[in-house]
């Protein structure tokens, strides 16, 4: 897997969150799991991707207030 390493100006608000998505195909979906840690994130996503046509997406989310995250 590959990783963007691009990131906005520095600034002491921003929080960082990961966002998974694979293709479960026990139940046909495309899922996505939000992860604070970004070597958790890709280890979701290795374990997602056994299979050839299988695949894995991870998204590096900046958060401007970490108060968006609630939910």
């Amino acid at each position: 897997m590959s990783e963007t390493t691009s990131s906005p100006a520095q600034d002491d608000g921003v929080g960082v969150e990961f966002h998974v998505s694979y293709f479960d195909d026990r139940c046909n979906r495309t899922v996505t799991e939000i992860l604070d840690d970004e070597t958790a994130a890709y280890r979701l996503a290795d374990r997602m991707v056994a299979e050839e046509h299988e695949w894995a997406v991870v998204d590096k989310i900046y958060l401007k207030d970490r108060a968006h995250r609630a939910a």
